[in-house]
């Protein structure tokens, strides 16, 4: 692991302490939370659910036993700190499932079916101070299952220090942004460029409308908070171009 000092910026090697690590991993989803990062997830030799805590001071890991609902085990998902020592977690992808060989006929062509693993759009929030899943059944409409997208979170008070109204968002706020899943219509993977918002404290997902001309769809791209600026940059679009497979002529 390393980490970025704020004076010097130079890259500085961390040595972990701990009589365990975690094992070798991508695609996890981590976050910080009071000193501490926490880490969940991942596809290594396997896909994982573990939960691990990282303590900043003493560079030790740590891996936690979650009470409450956990996660199924996945990769390519999110998680983020969203104040009080919570954290959310949506989306990813799981295990792989008996259809991935199925093809999807159309008129015209036929179509190799994305749906070869598990894809999710289920909602769980952590409490680490009491080290506890909750599975939240949200009341509203959720966004699509998805892989590969971010999720930034907008601090309470964020646009207090400047004399201007939010645009529809509103602080204390998660907005999820792209990702790619399944067109229900065609079987085959797409990219997405919508925006949702969560509302941790009513426990709703709304789909945002924007305006101006919108990045092109992407997933495993980055996103970052400047100021009253989302940025999204880089990413994969058109996972899955729907190529016709050739089929027999009789």
């Amino acid at each position: 692991m390393s980490l970025k000092e704020r004076i010097t910026y130079d890259w500085k090697a961390v040595q972990s302490f701990g009589r365990i690590v975690p094992p070798m991993r991508v695609n996890s989803a981590a976050a910080v939370s009071n000193n501490a990062a926490y880490c969940i997830g991942g596809k290594g030799v396997g896909q994982s659910n573990a939960m691990w805590k990282f303590h900043l001071e003493s560079s030790e890991w740590e891996e936690l036993e979650p009470t409450g609902e956990a996660p199924k085990e996945r990769d390519s998902h999110t998680l983020t700190y969203v104040g009080d020592d919570k954290l959310l977690l949506f989306g990813g992808q799981g295990l792989k499932t008996d259809n991935d060989r199925k093809l999807r006929q159309t008129k015209l062509q036929t179509y190799k079916v994305f749906q070869s693993k598990e894809l999710f759009n289920d909602t769980h929030m952590y409490d680490a101070a009491k080290n506890s899943w909750h599975r939240i059944l949200c009341k509203s409409q959720v966004p699509f299952s998805r892989r590969g997208h971010t999720a930034t979170y907008i601090p309470p008070m964020h646009h207090a220090h400047r004399q201007v109204a939010s645009a529809g968002i509103d602080d204390g706020s998660l907005v999820i942004y792209g990702g790619s899943g399944m067109d229900t219509f065609t079987g085959i993977e797409v990219a997405f460029n919508d925006l949702w918002v969560y509302s941790p404290e009513t426990e709703l997902w709304a789909l945002t409308n924007t305006k101006g001309t919108p990045p092109i769809p992407s997933y495993l791209h980055a996103a970052t908070l400047q100021g009253d600026f989302l940025m999204i940059m880089g990413g994969i679009t058109d996972p899955n171009p729907p190529t016709a497979i050739p089929t027999s002529k009789e």
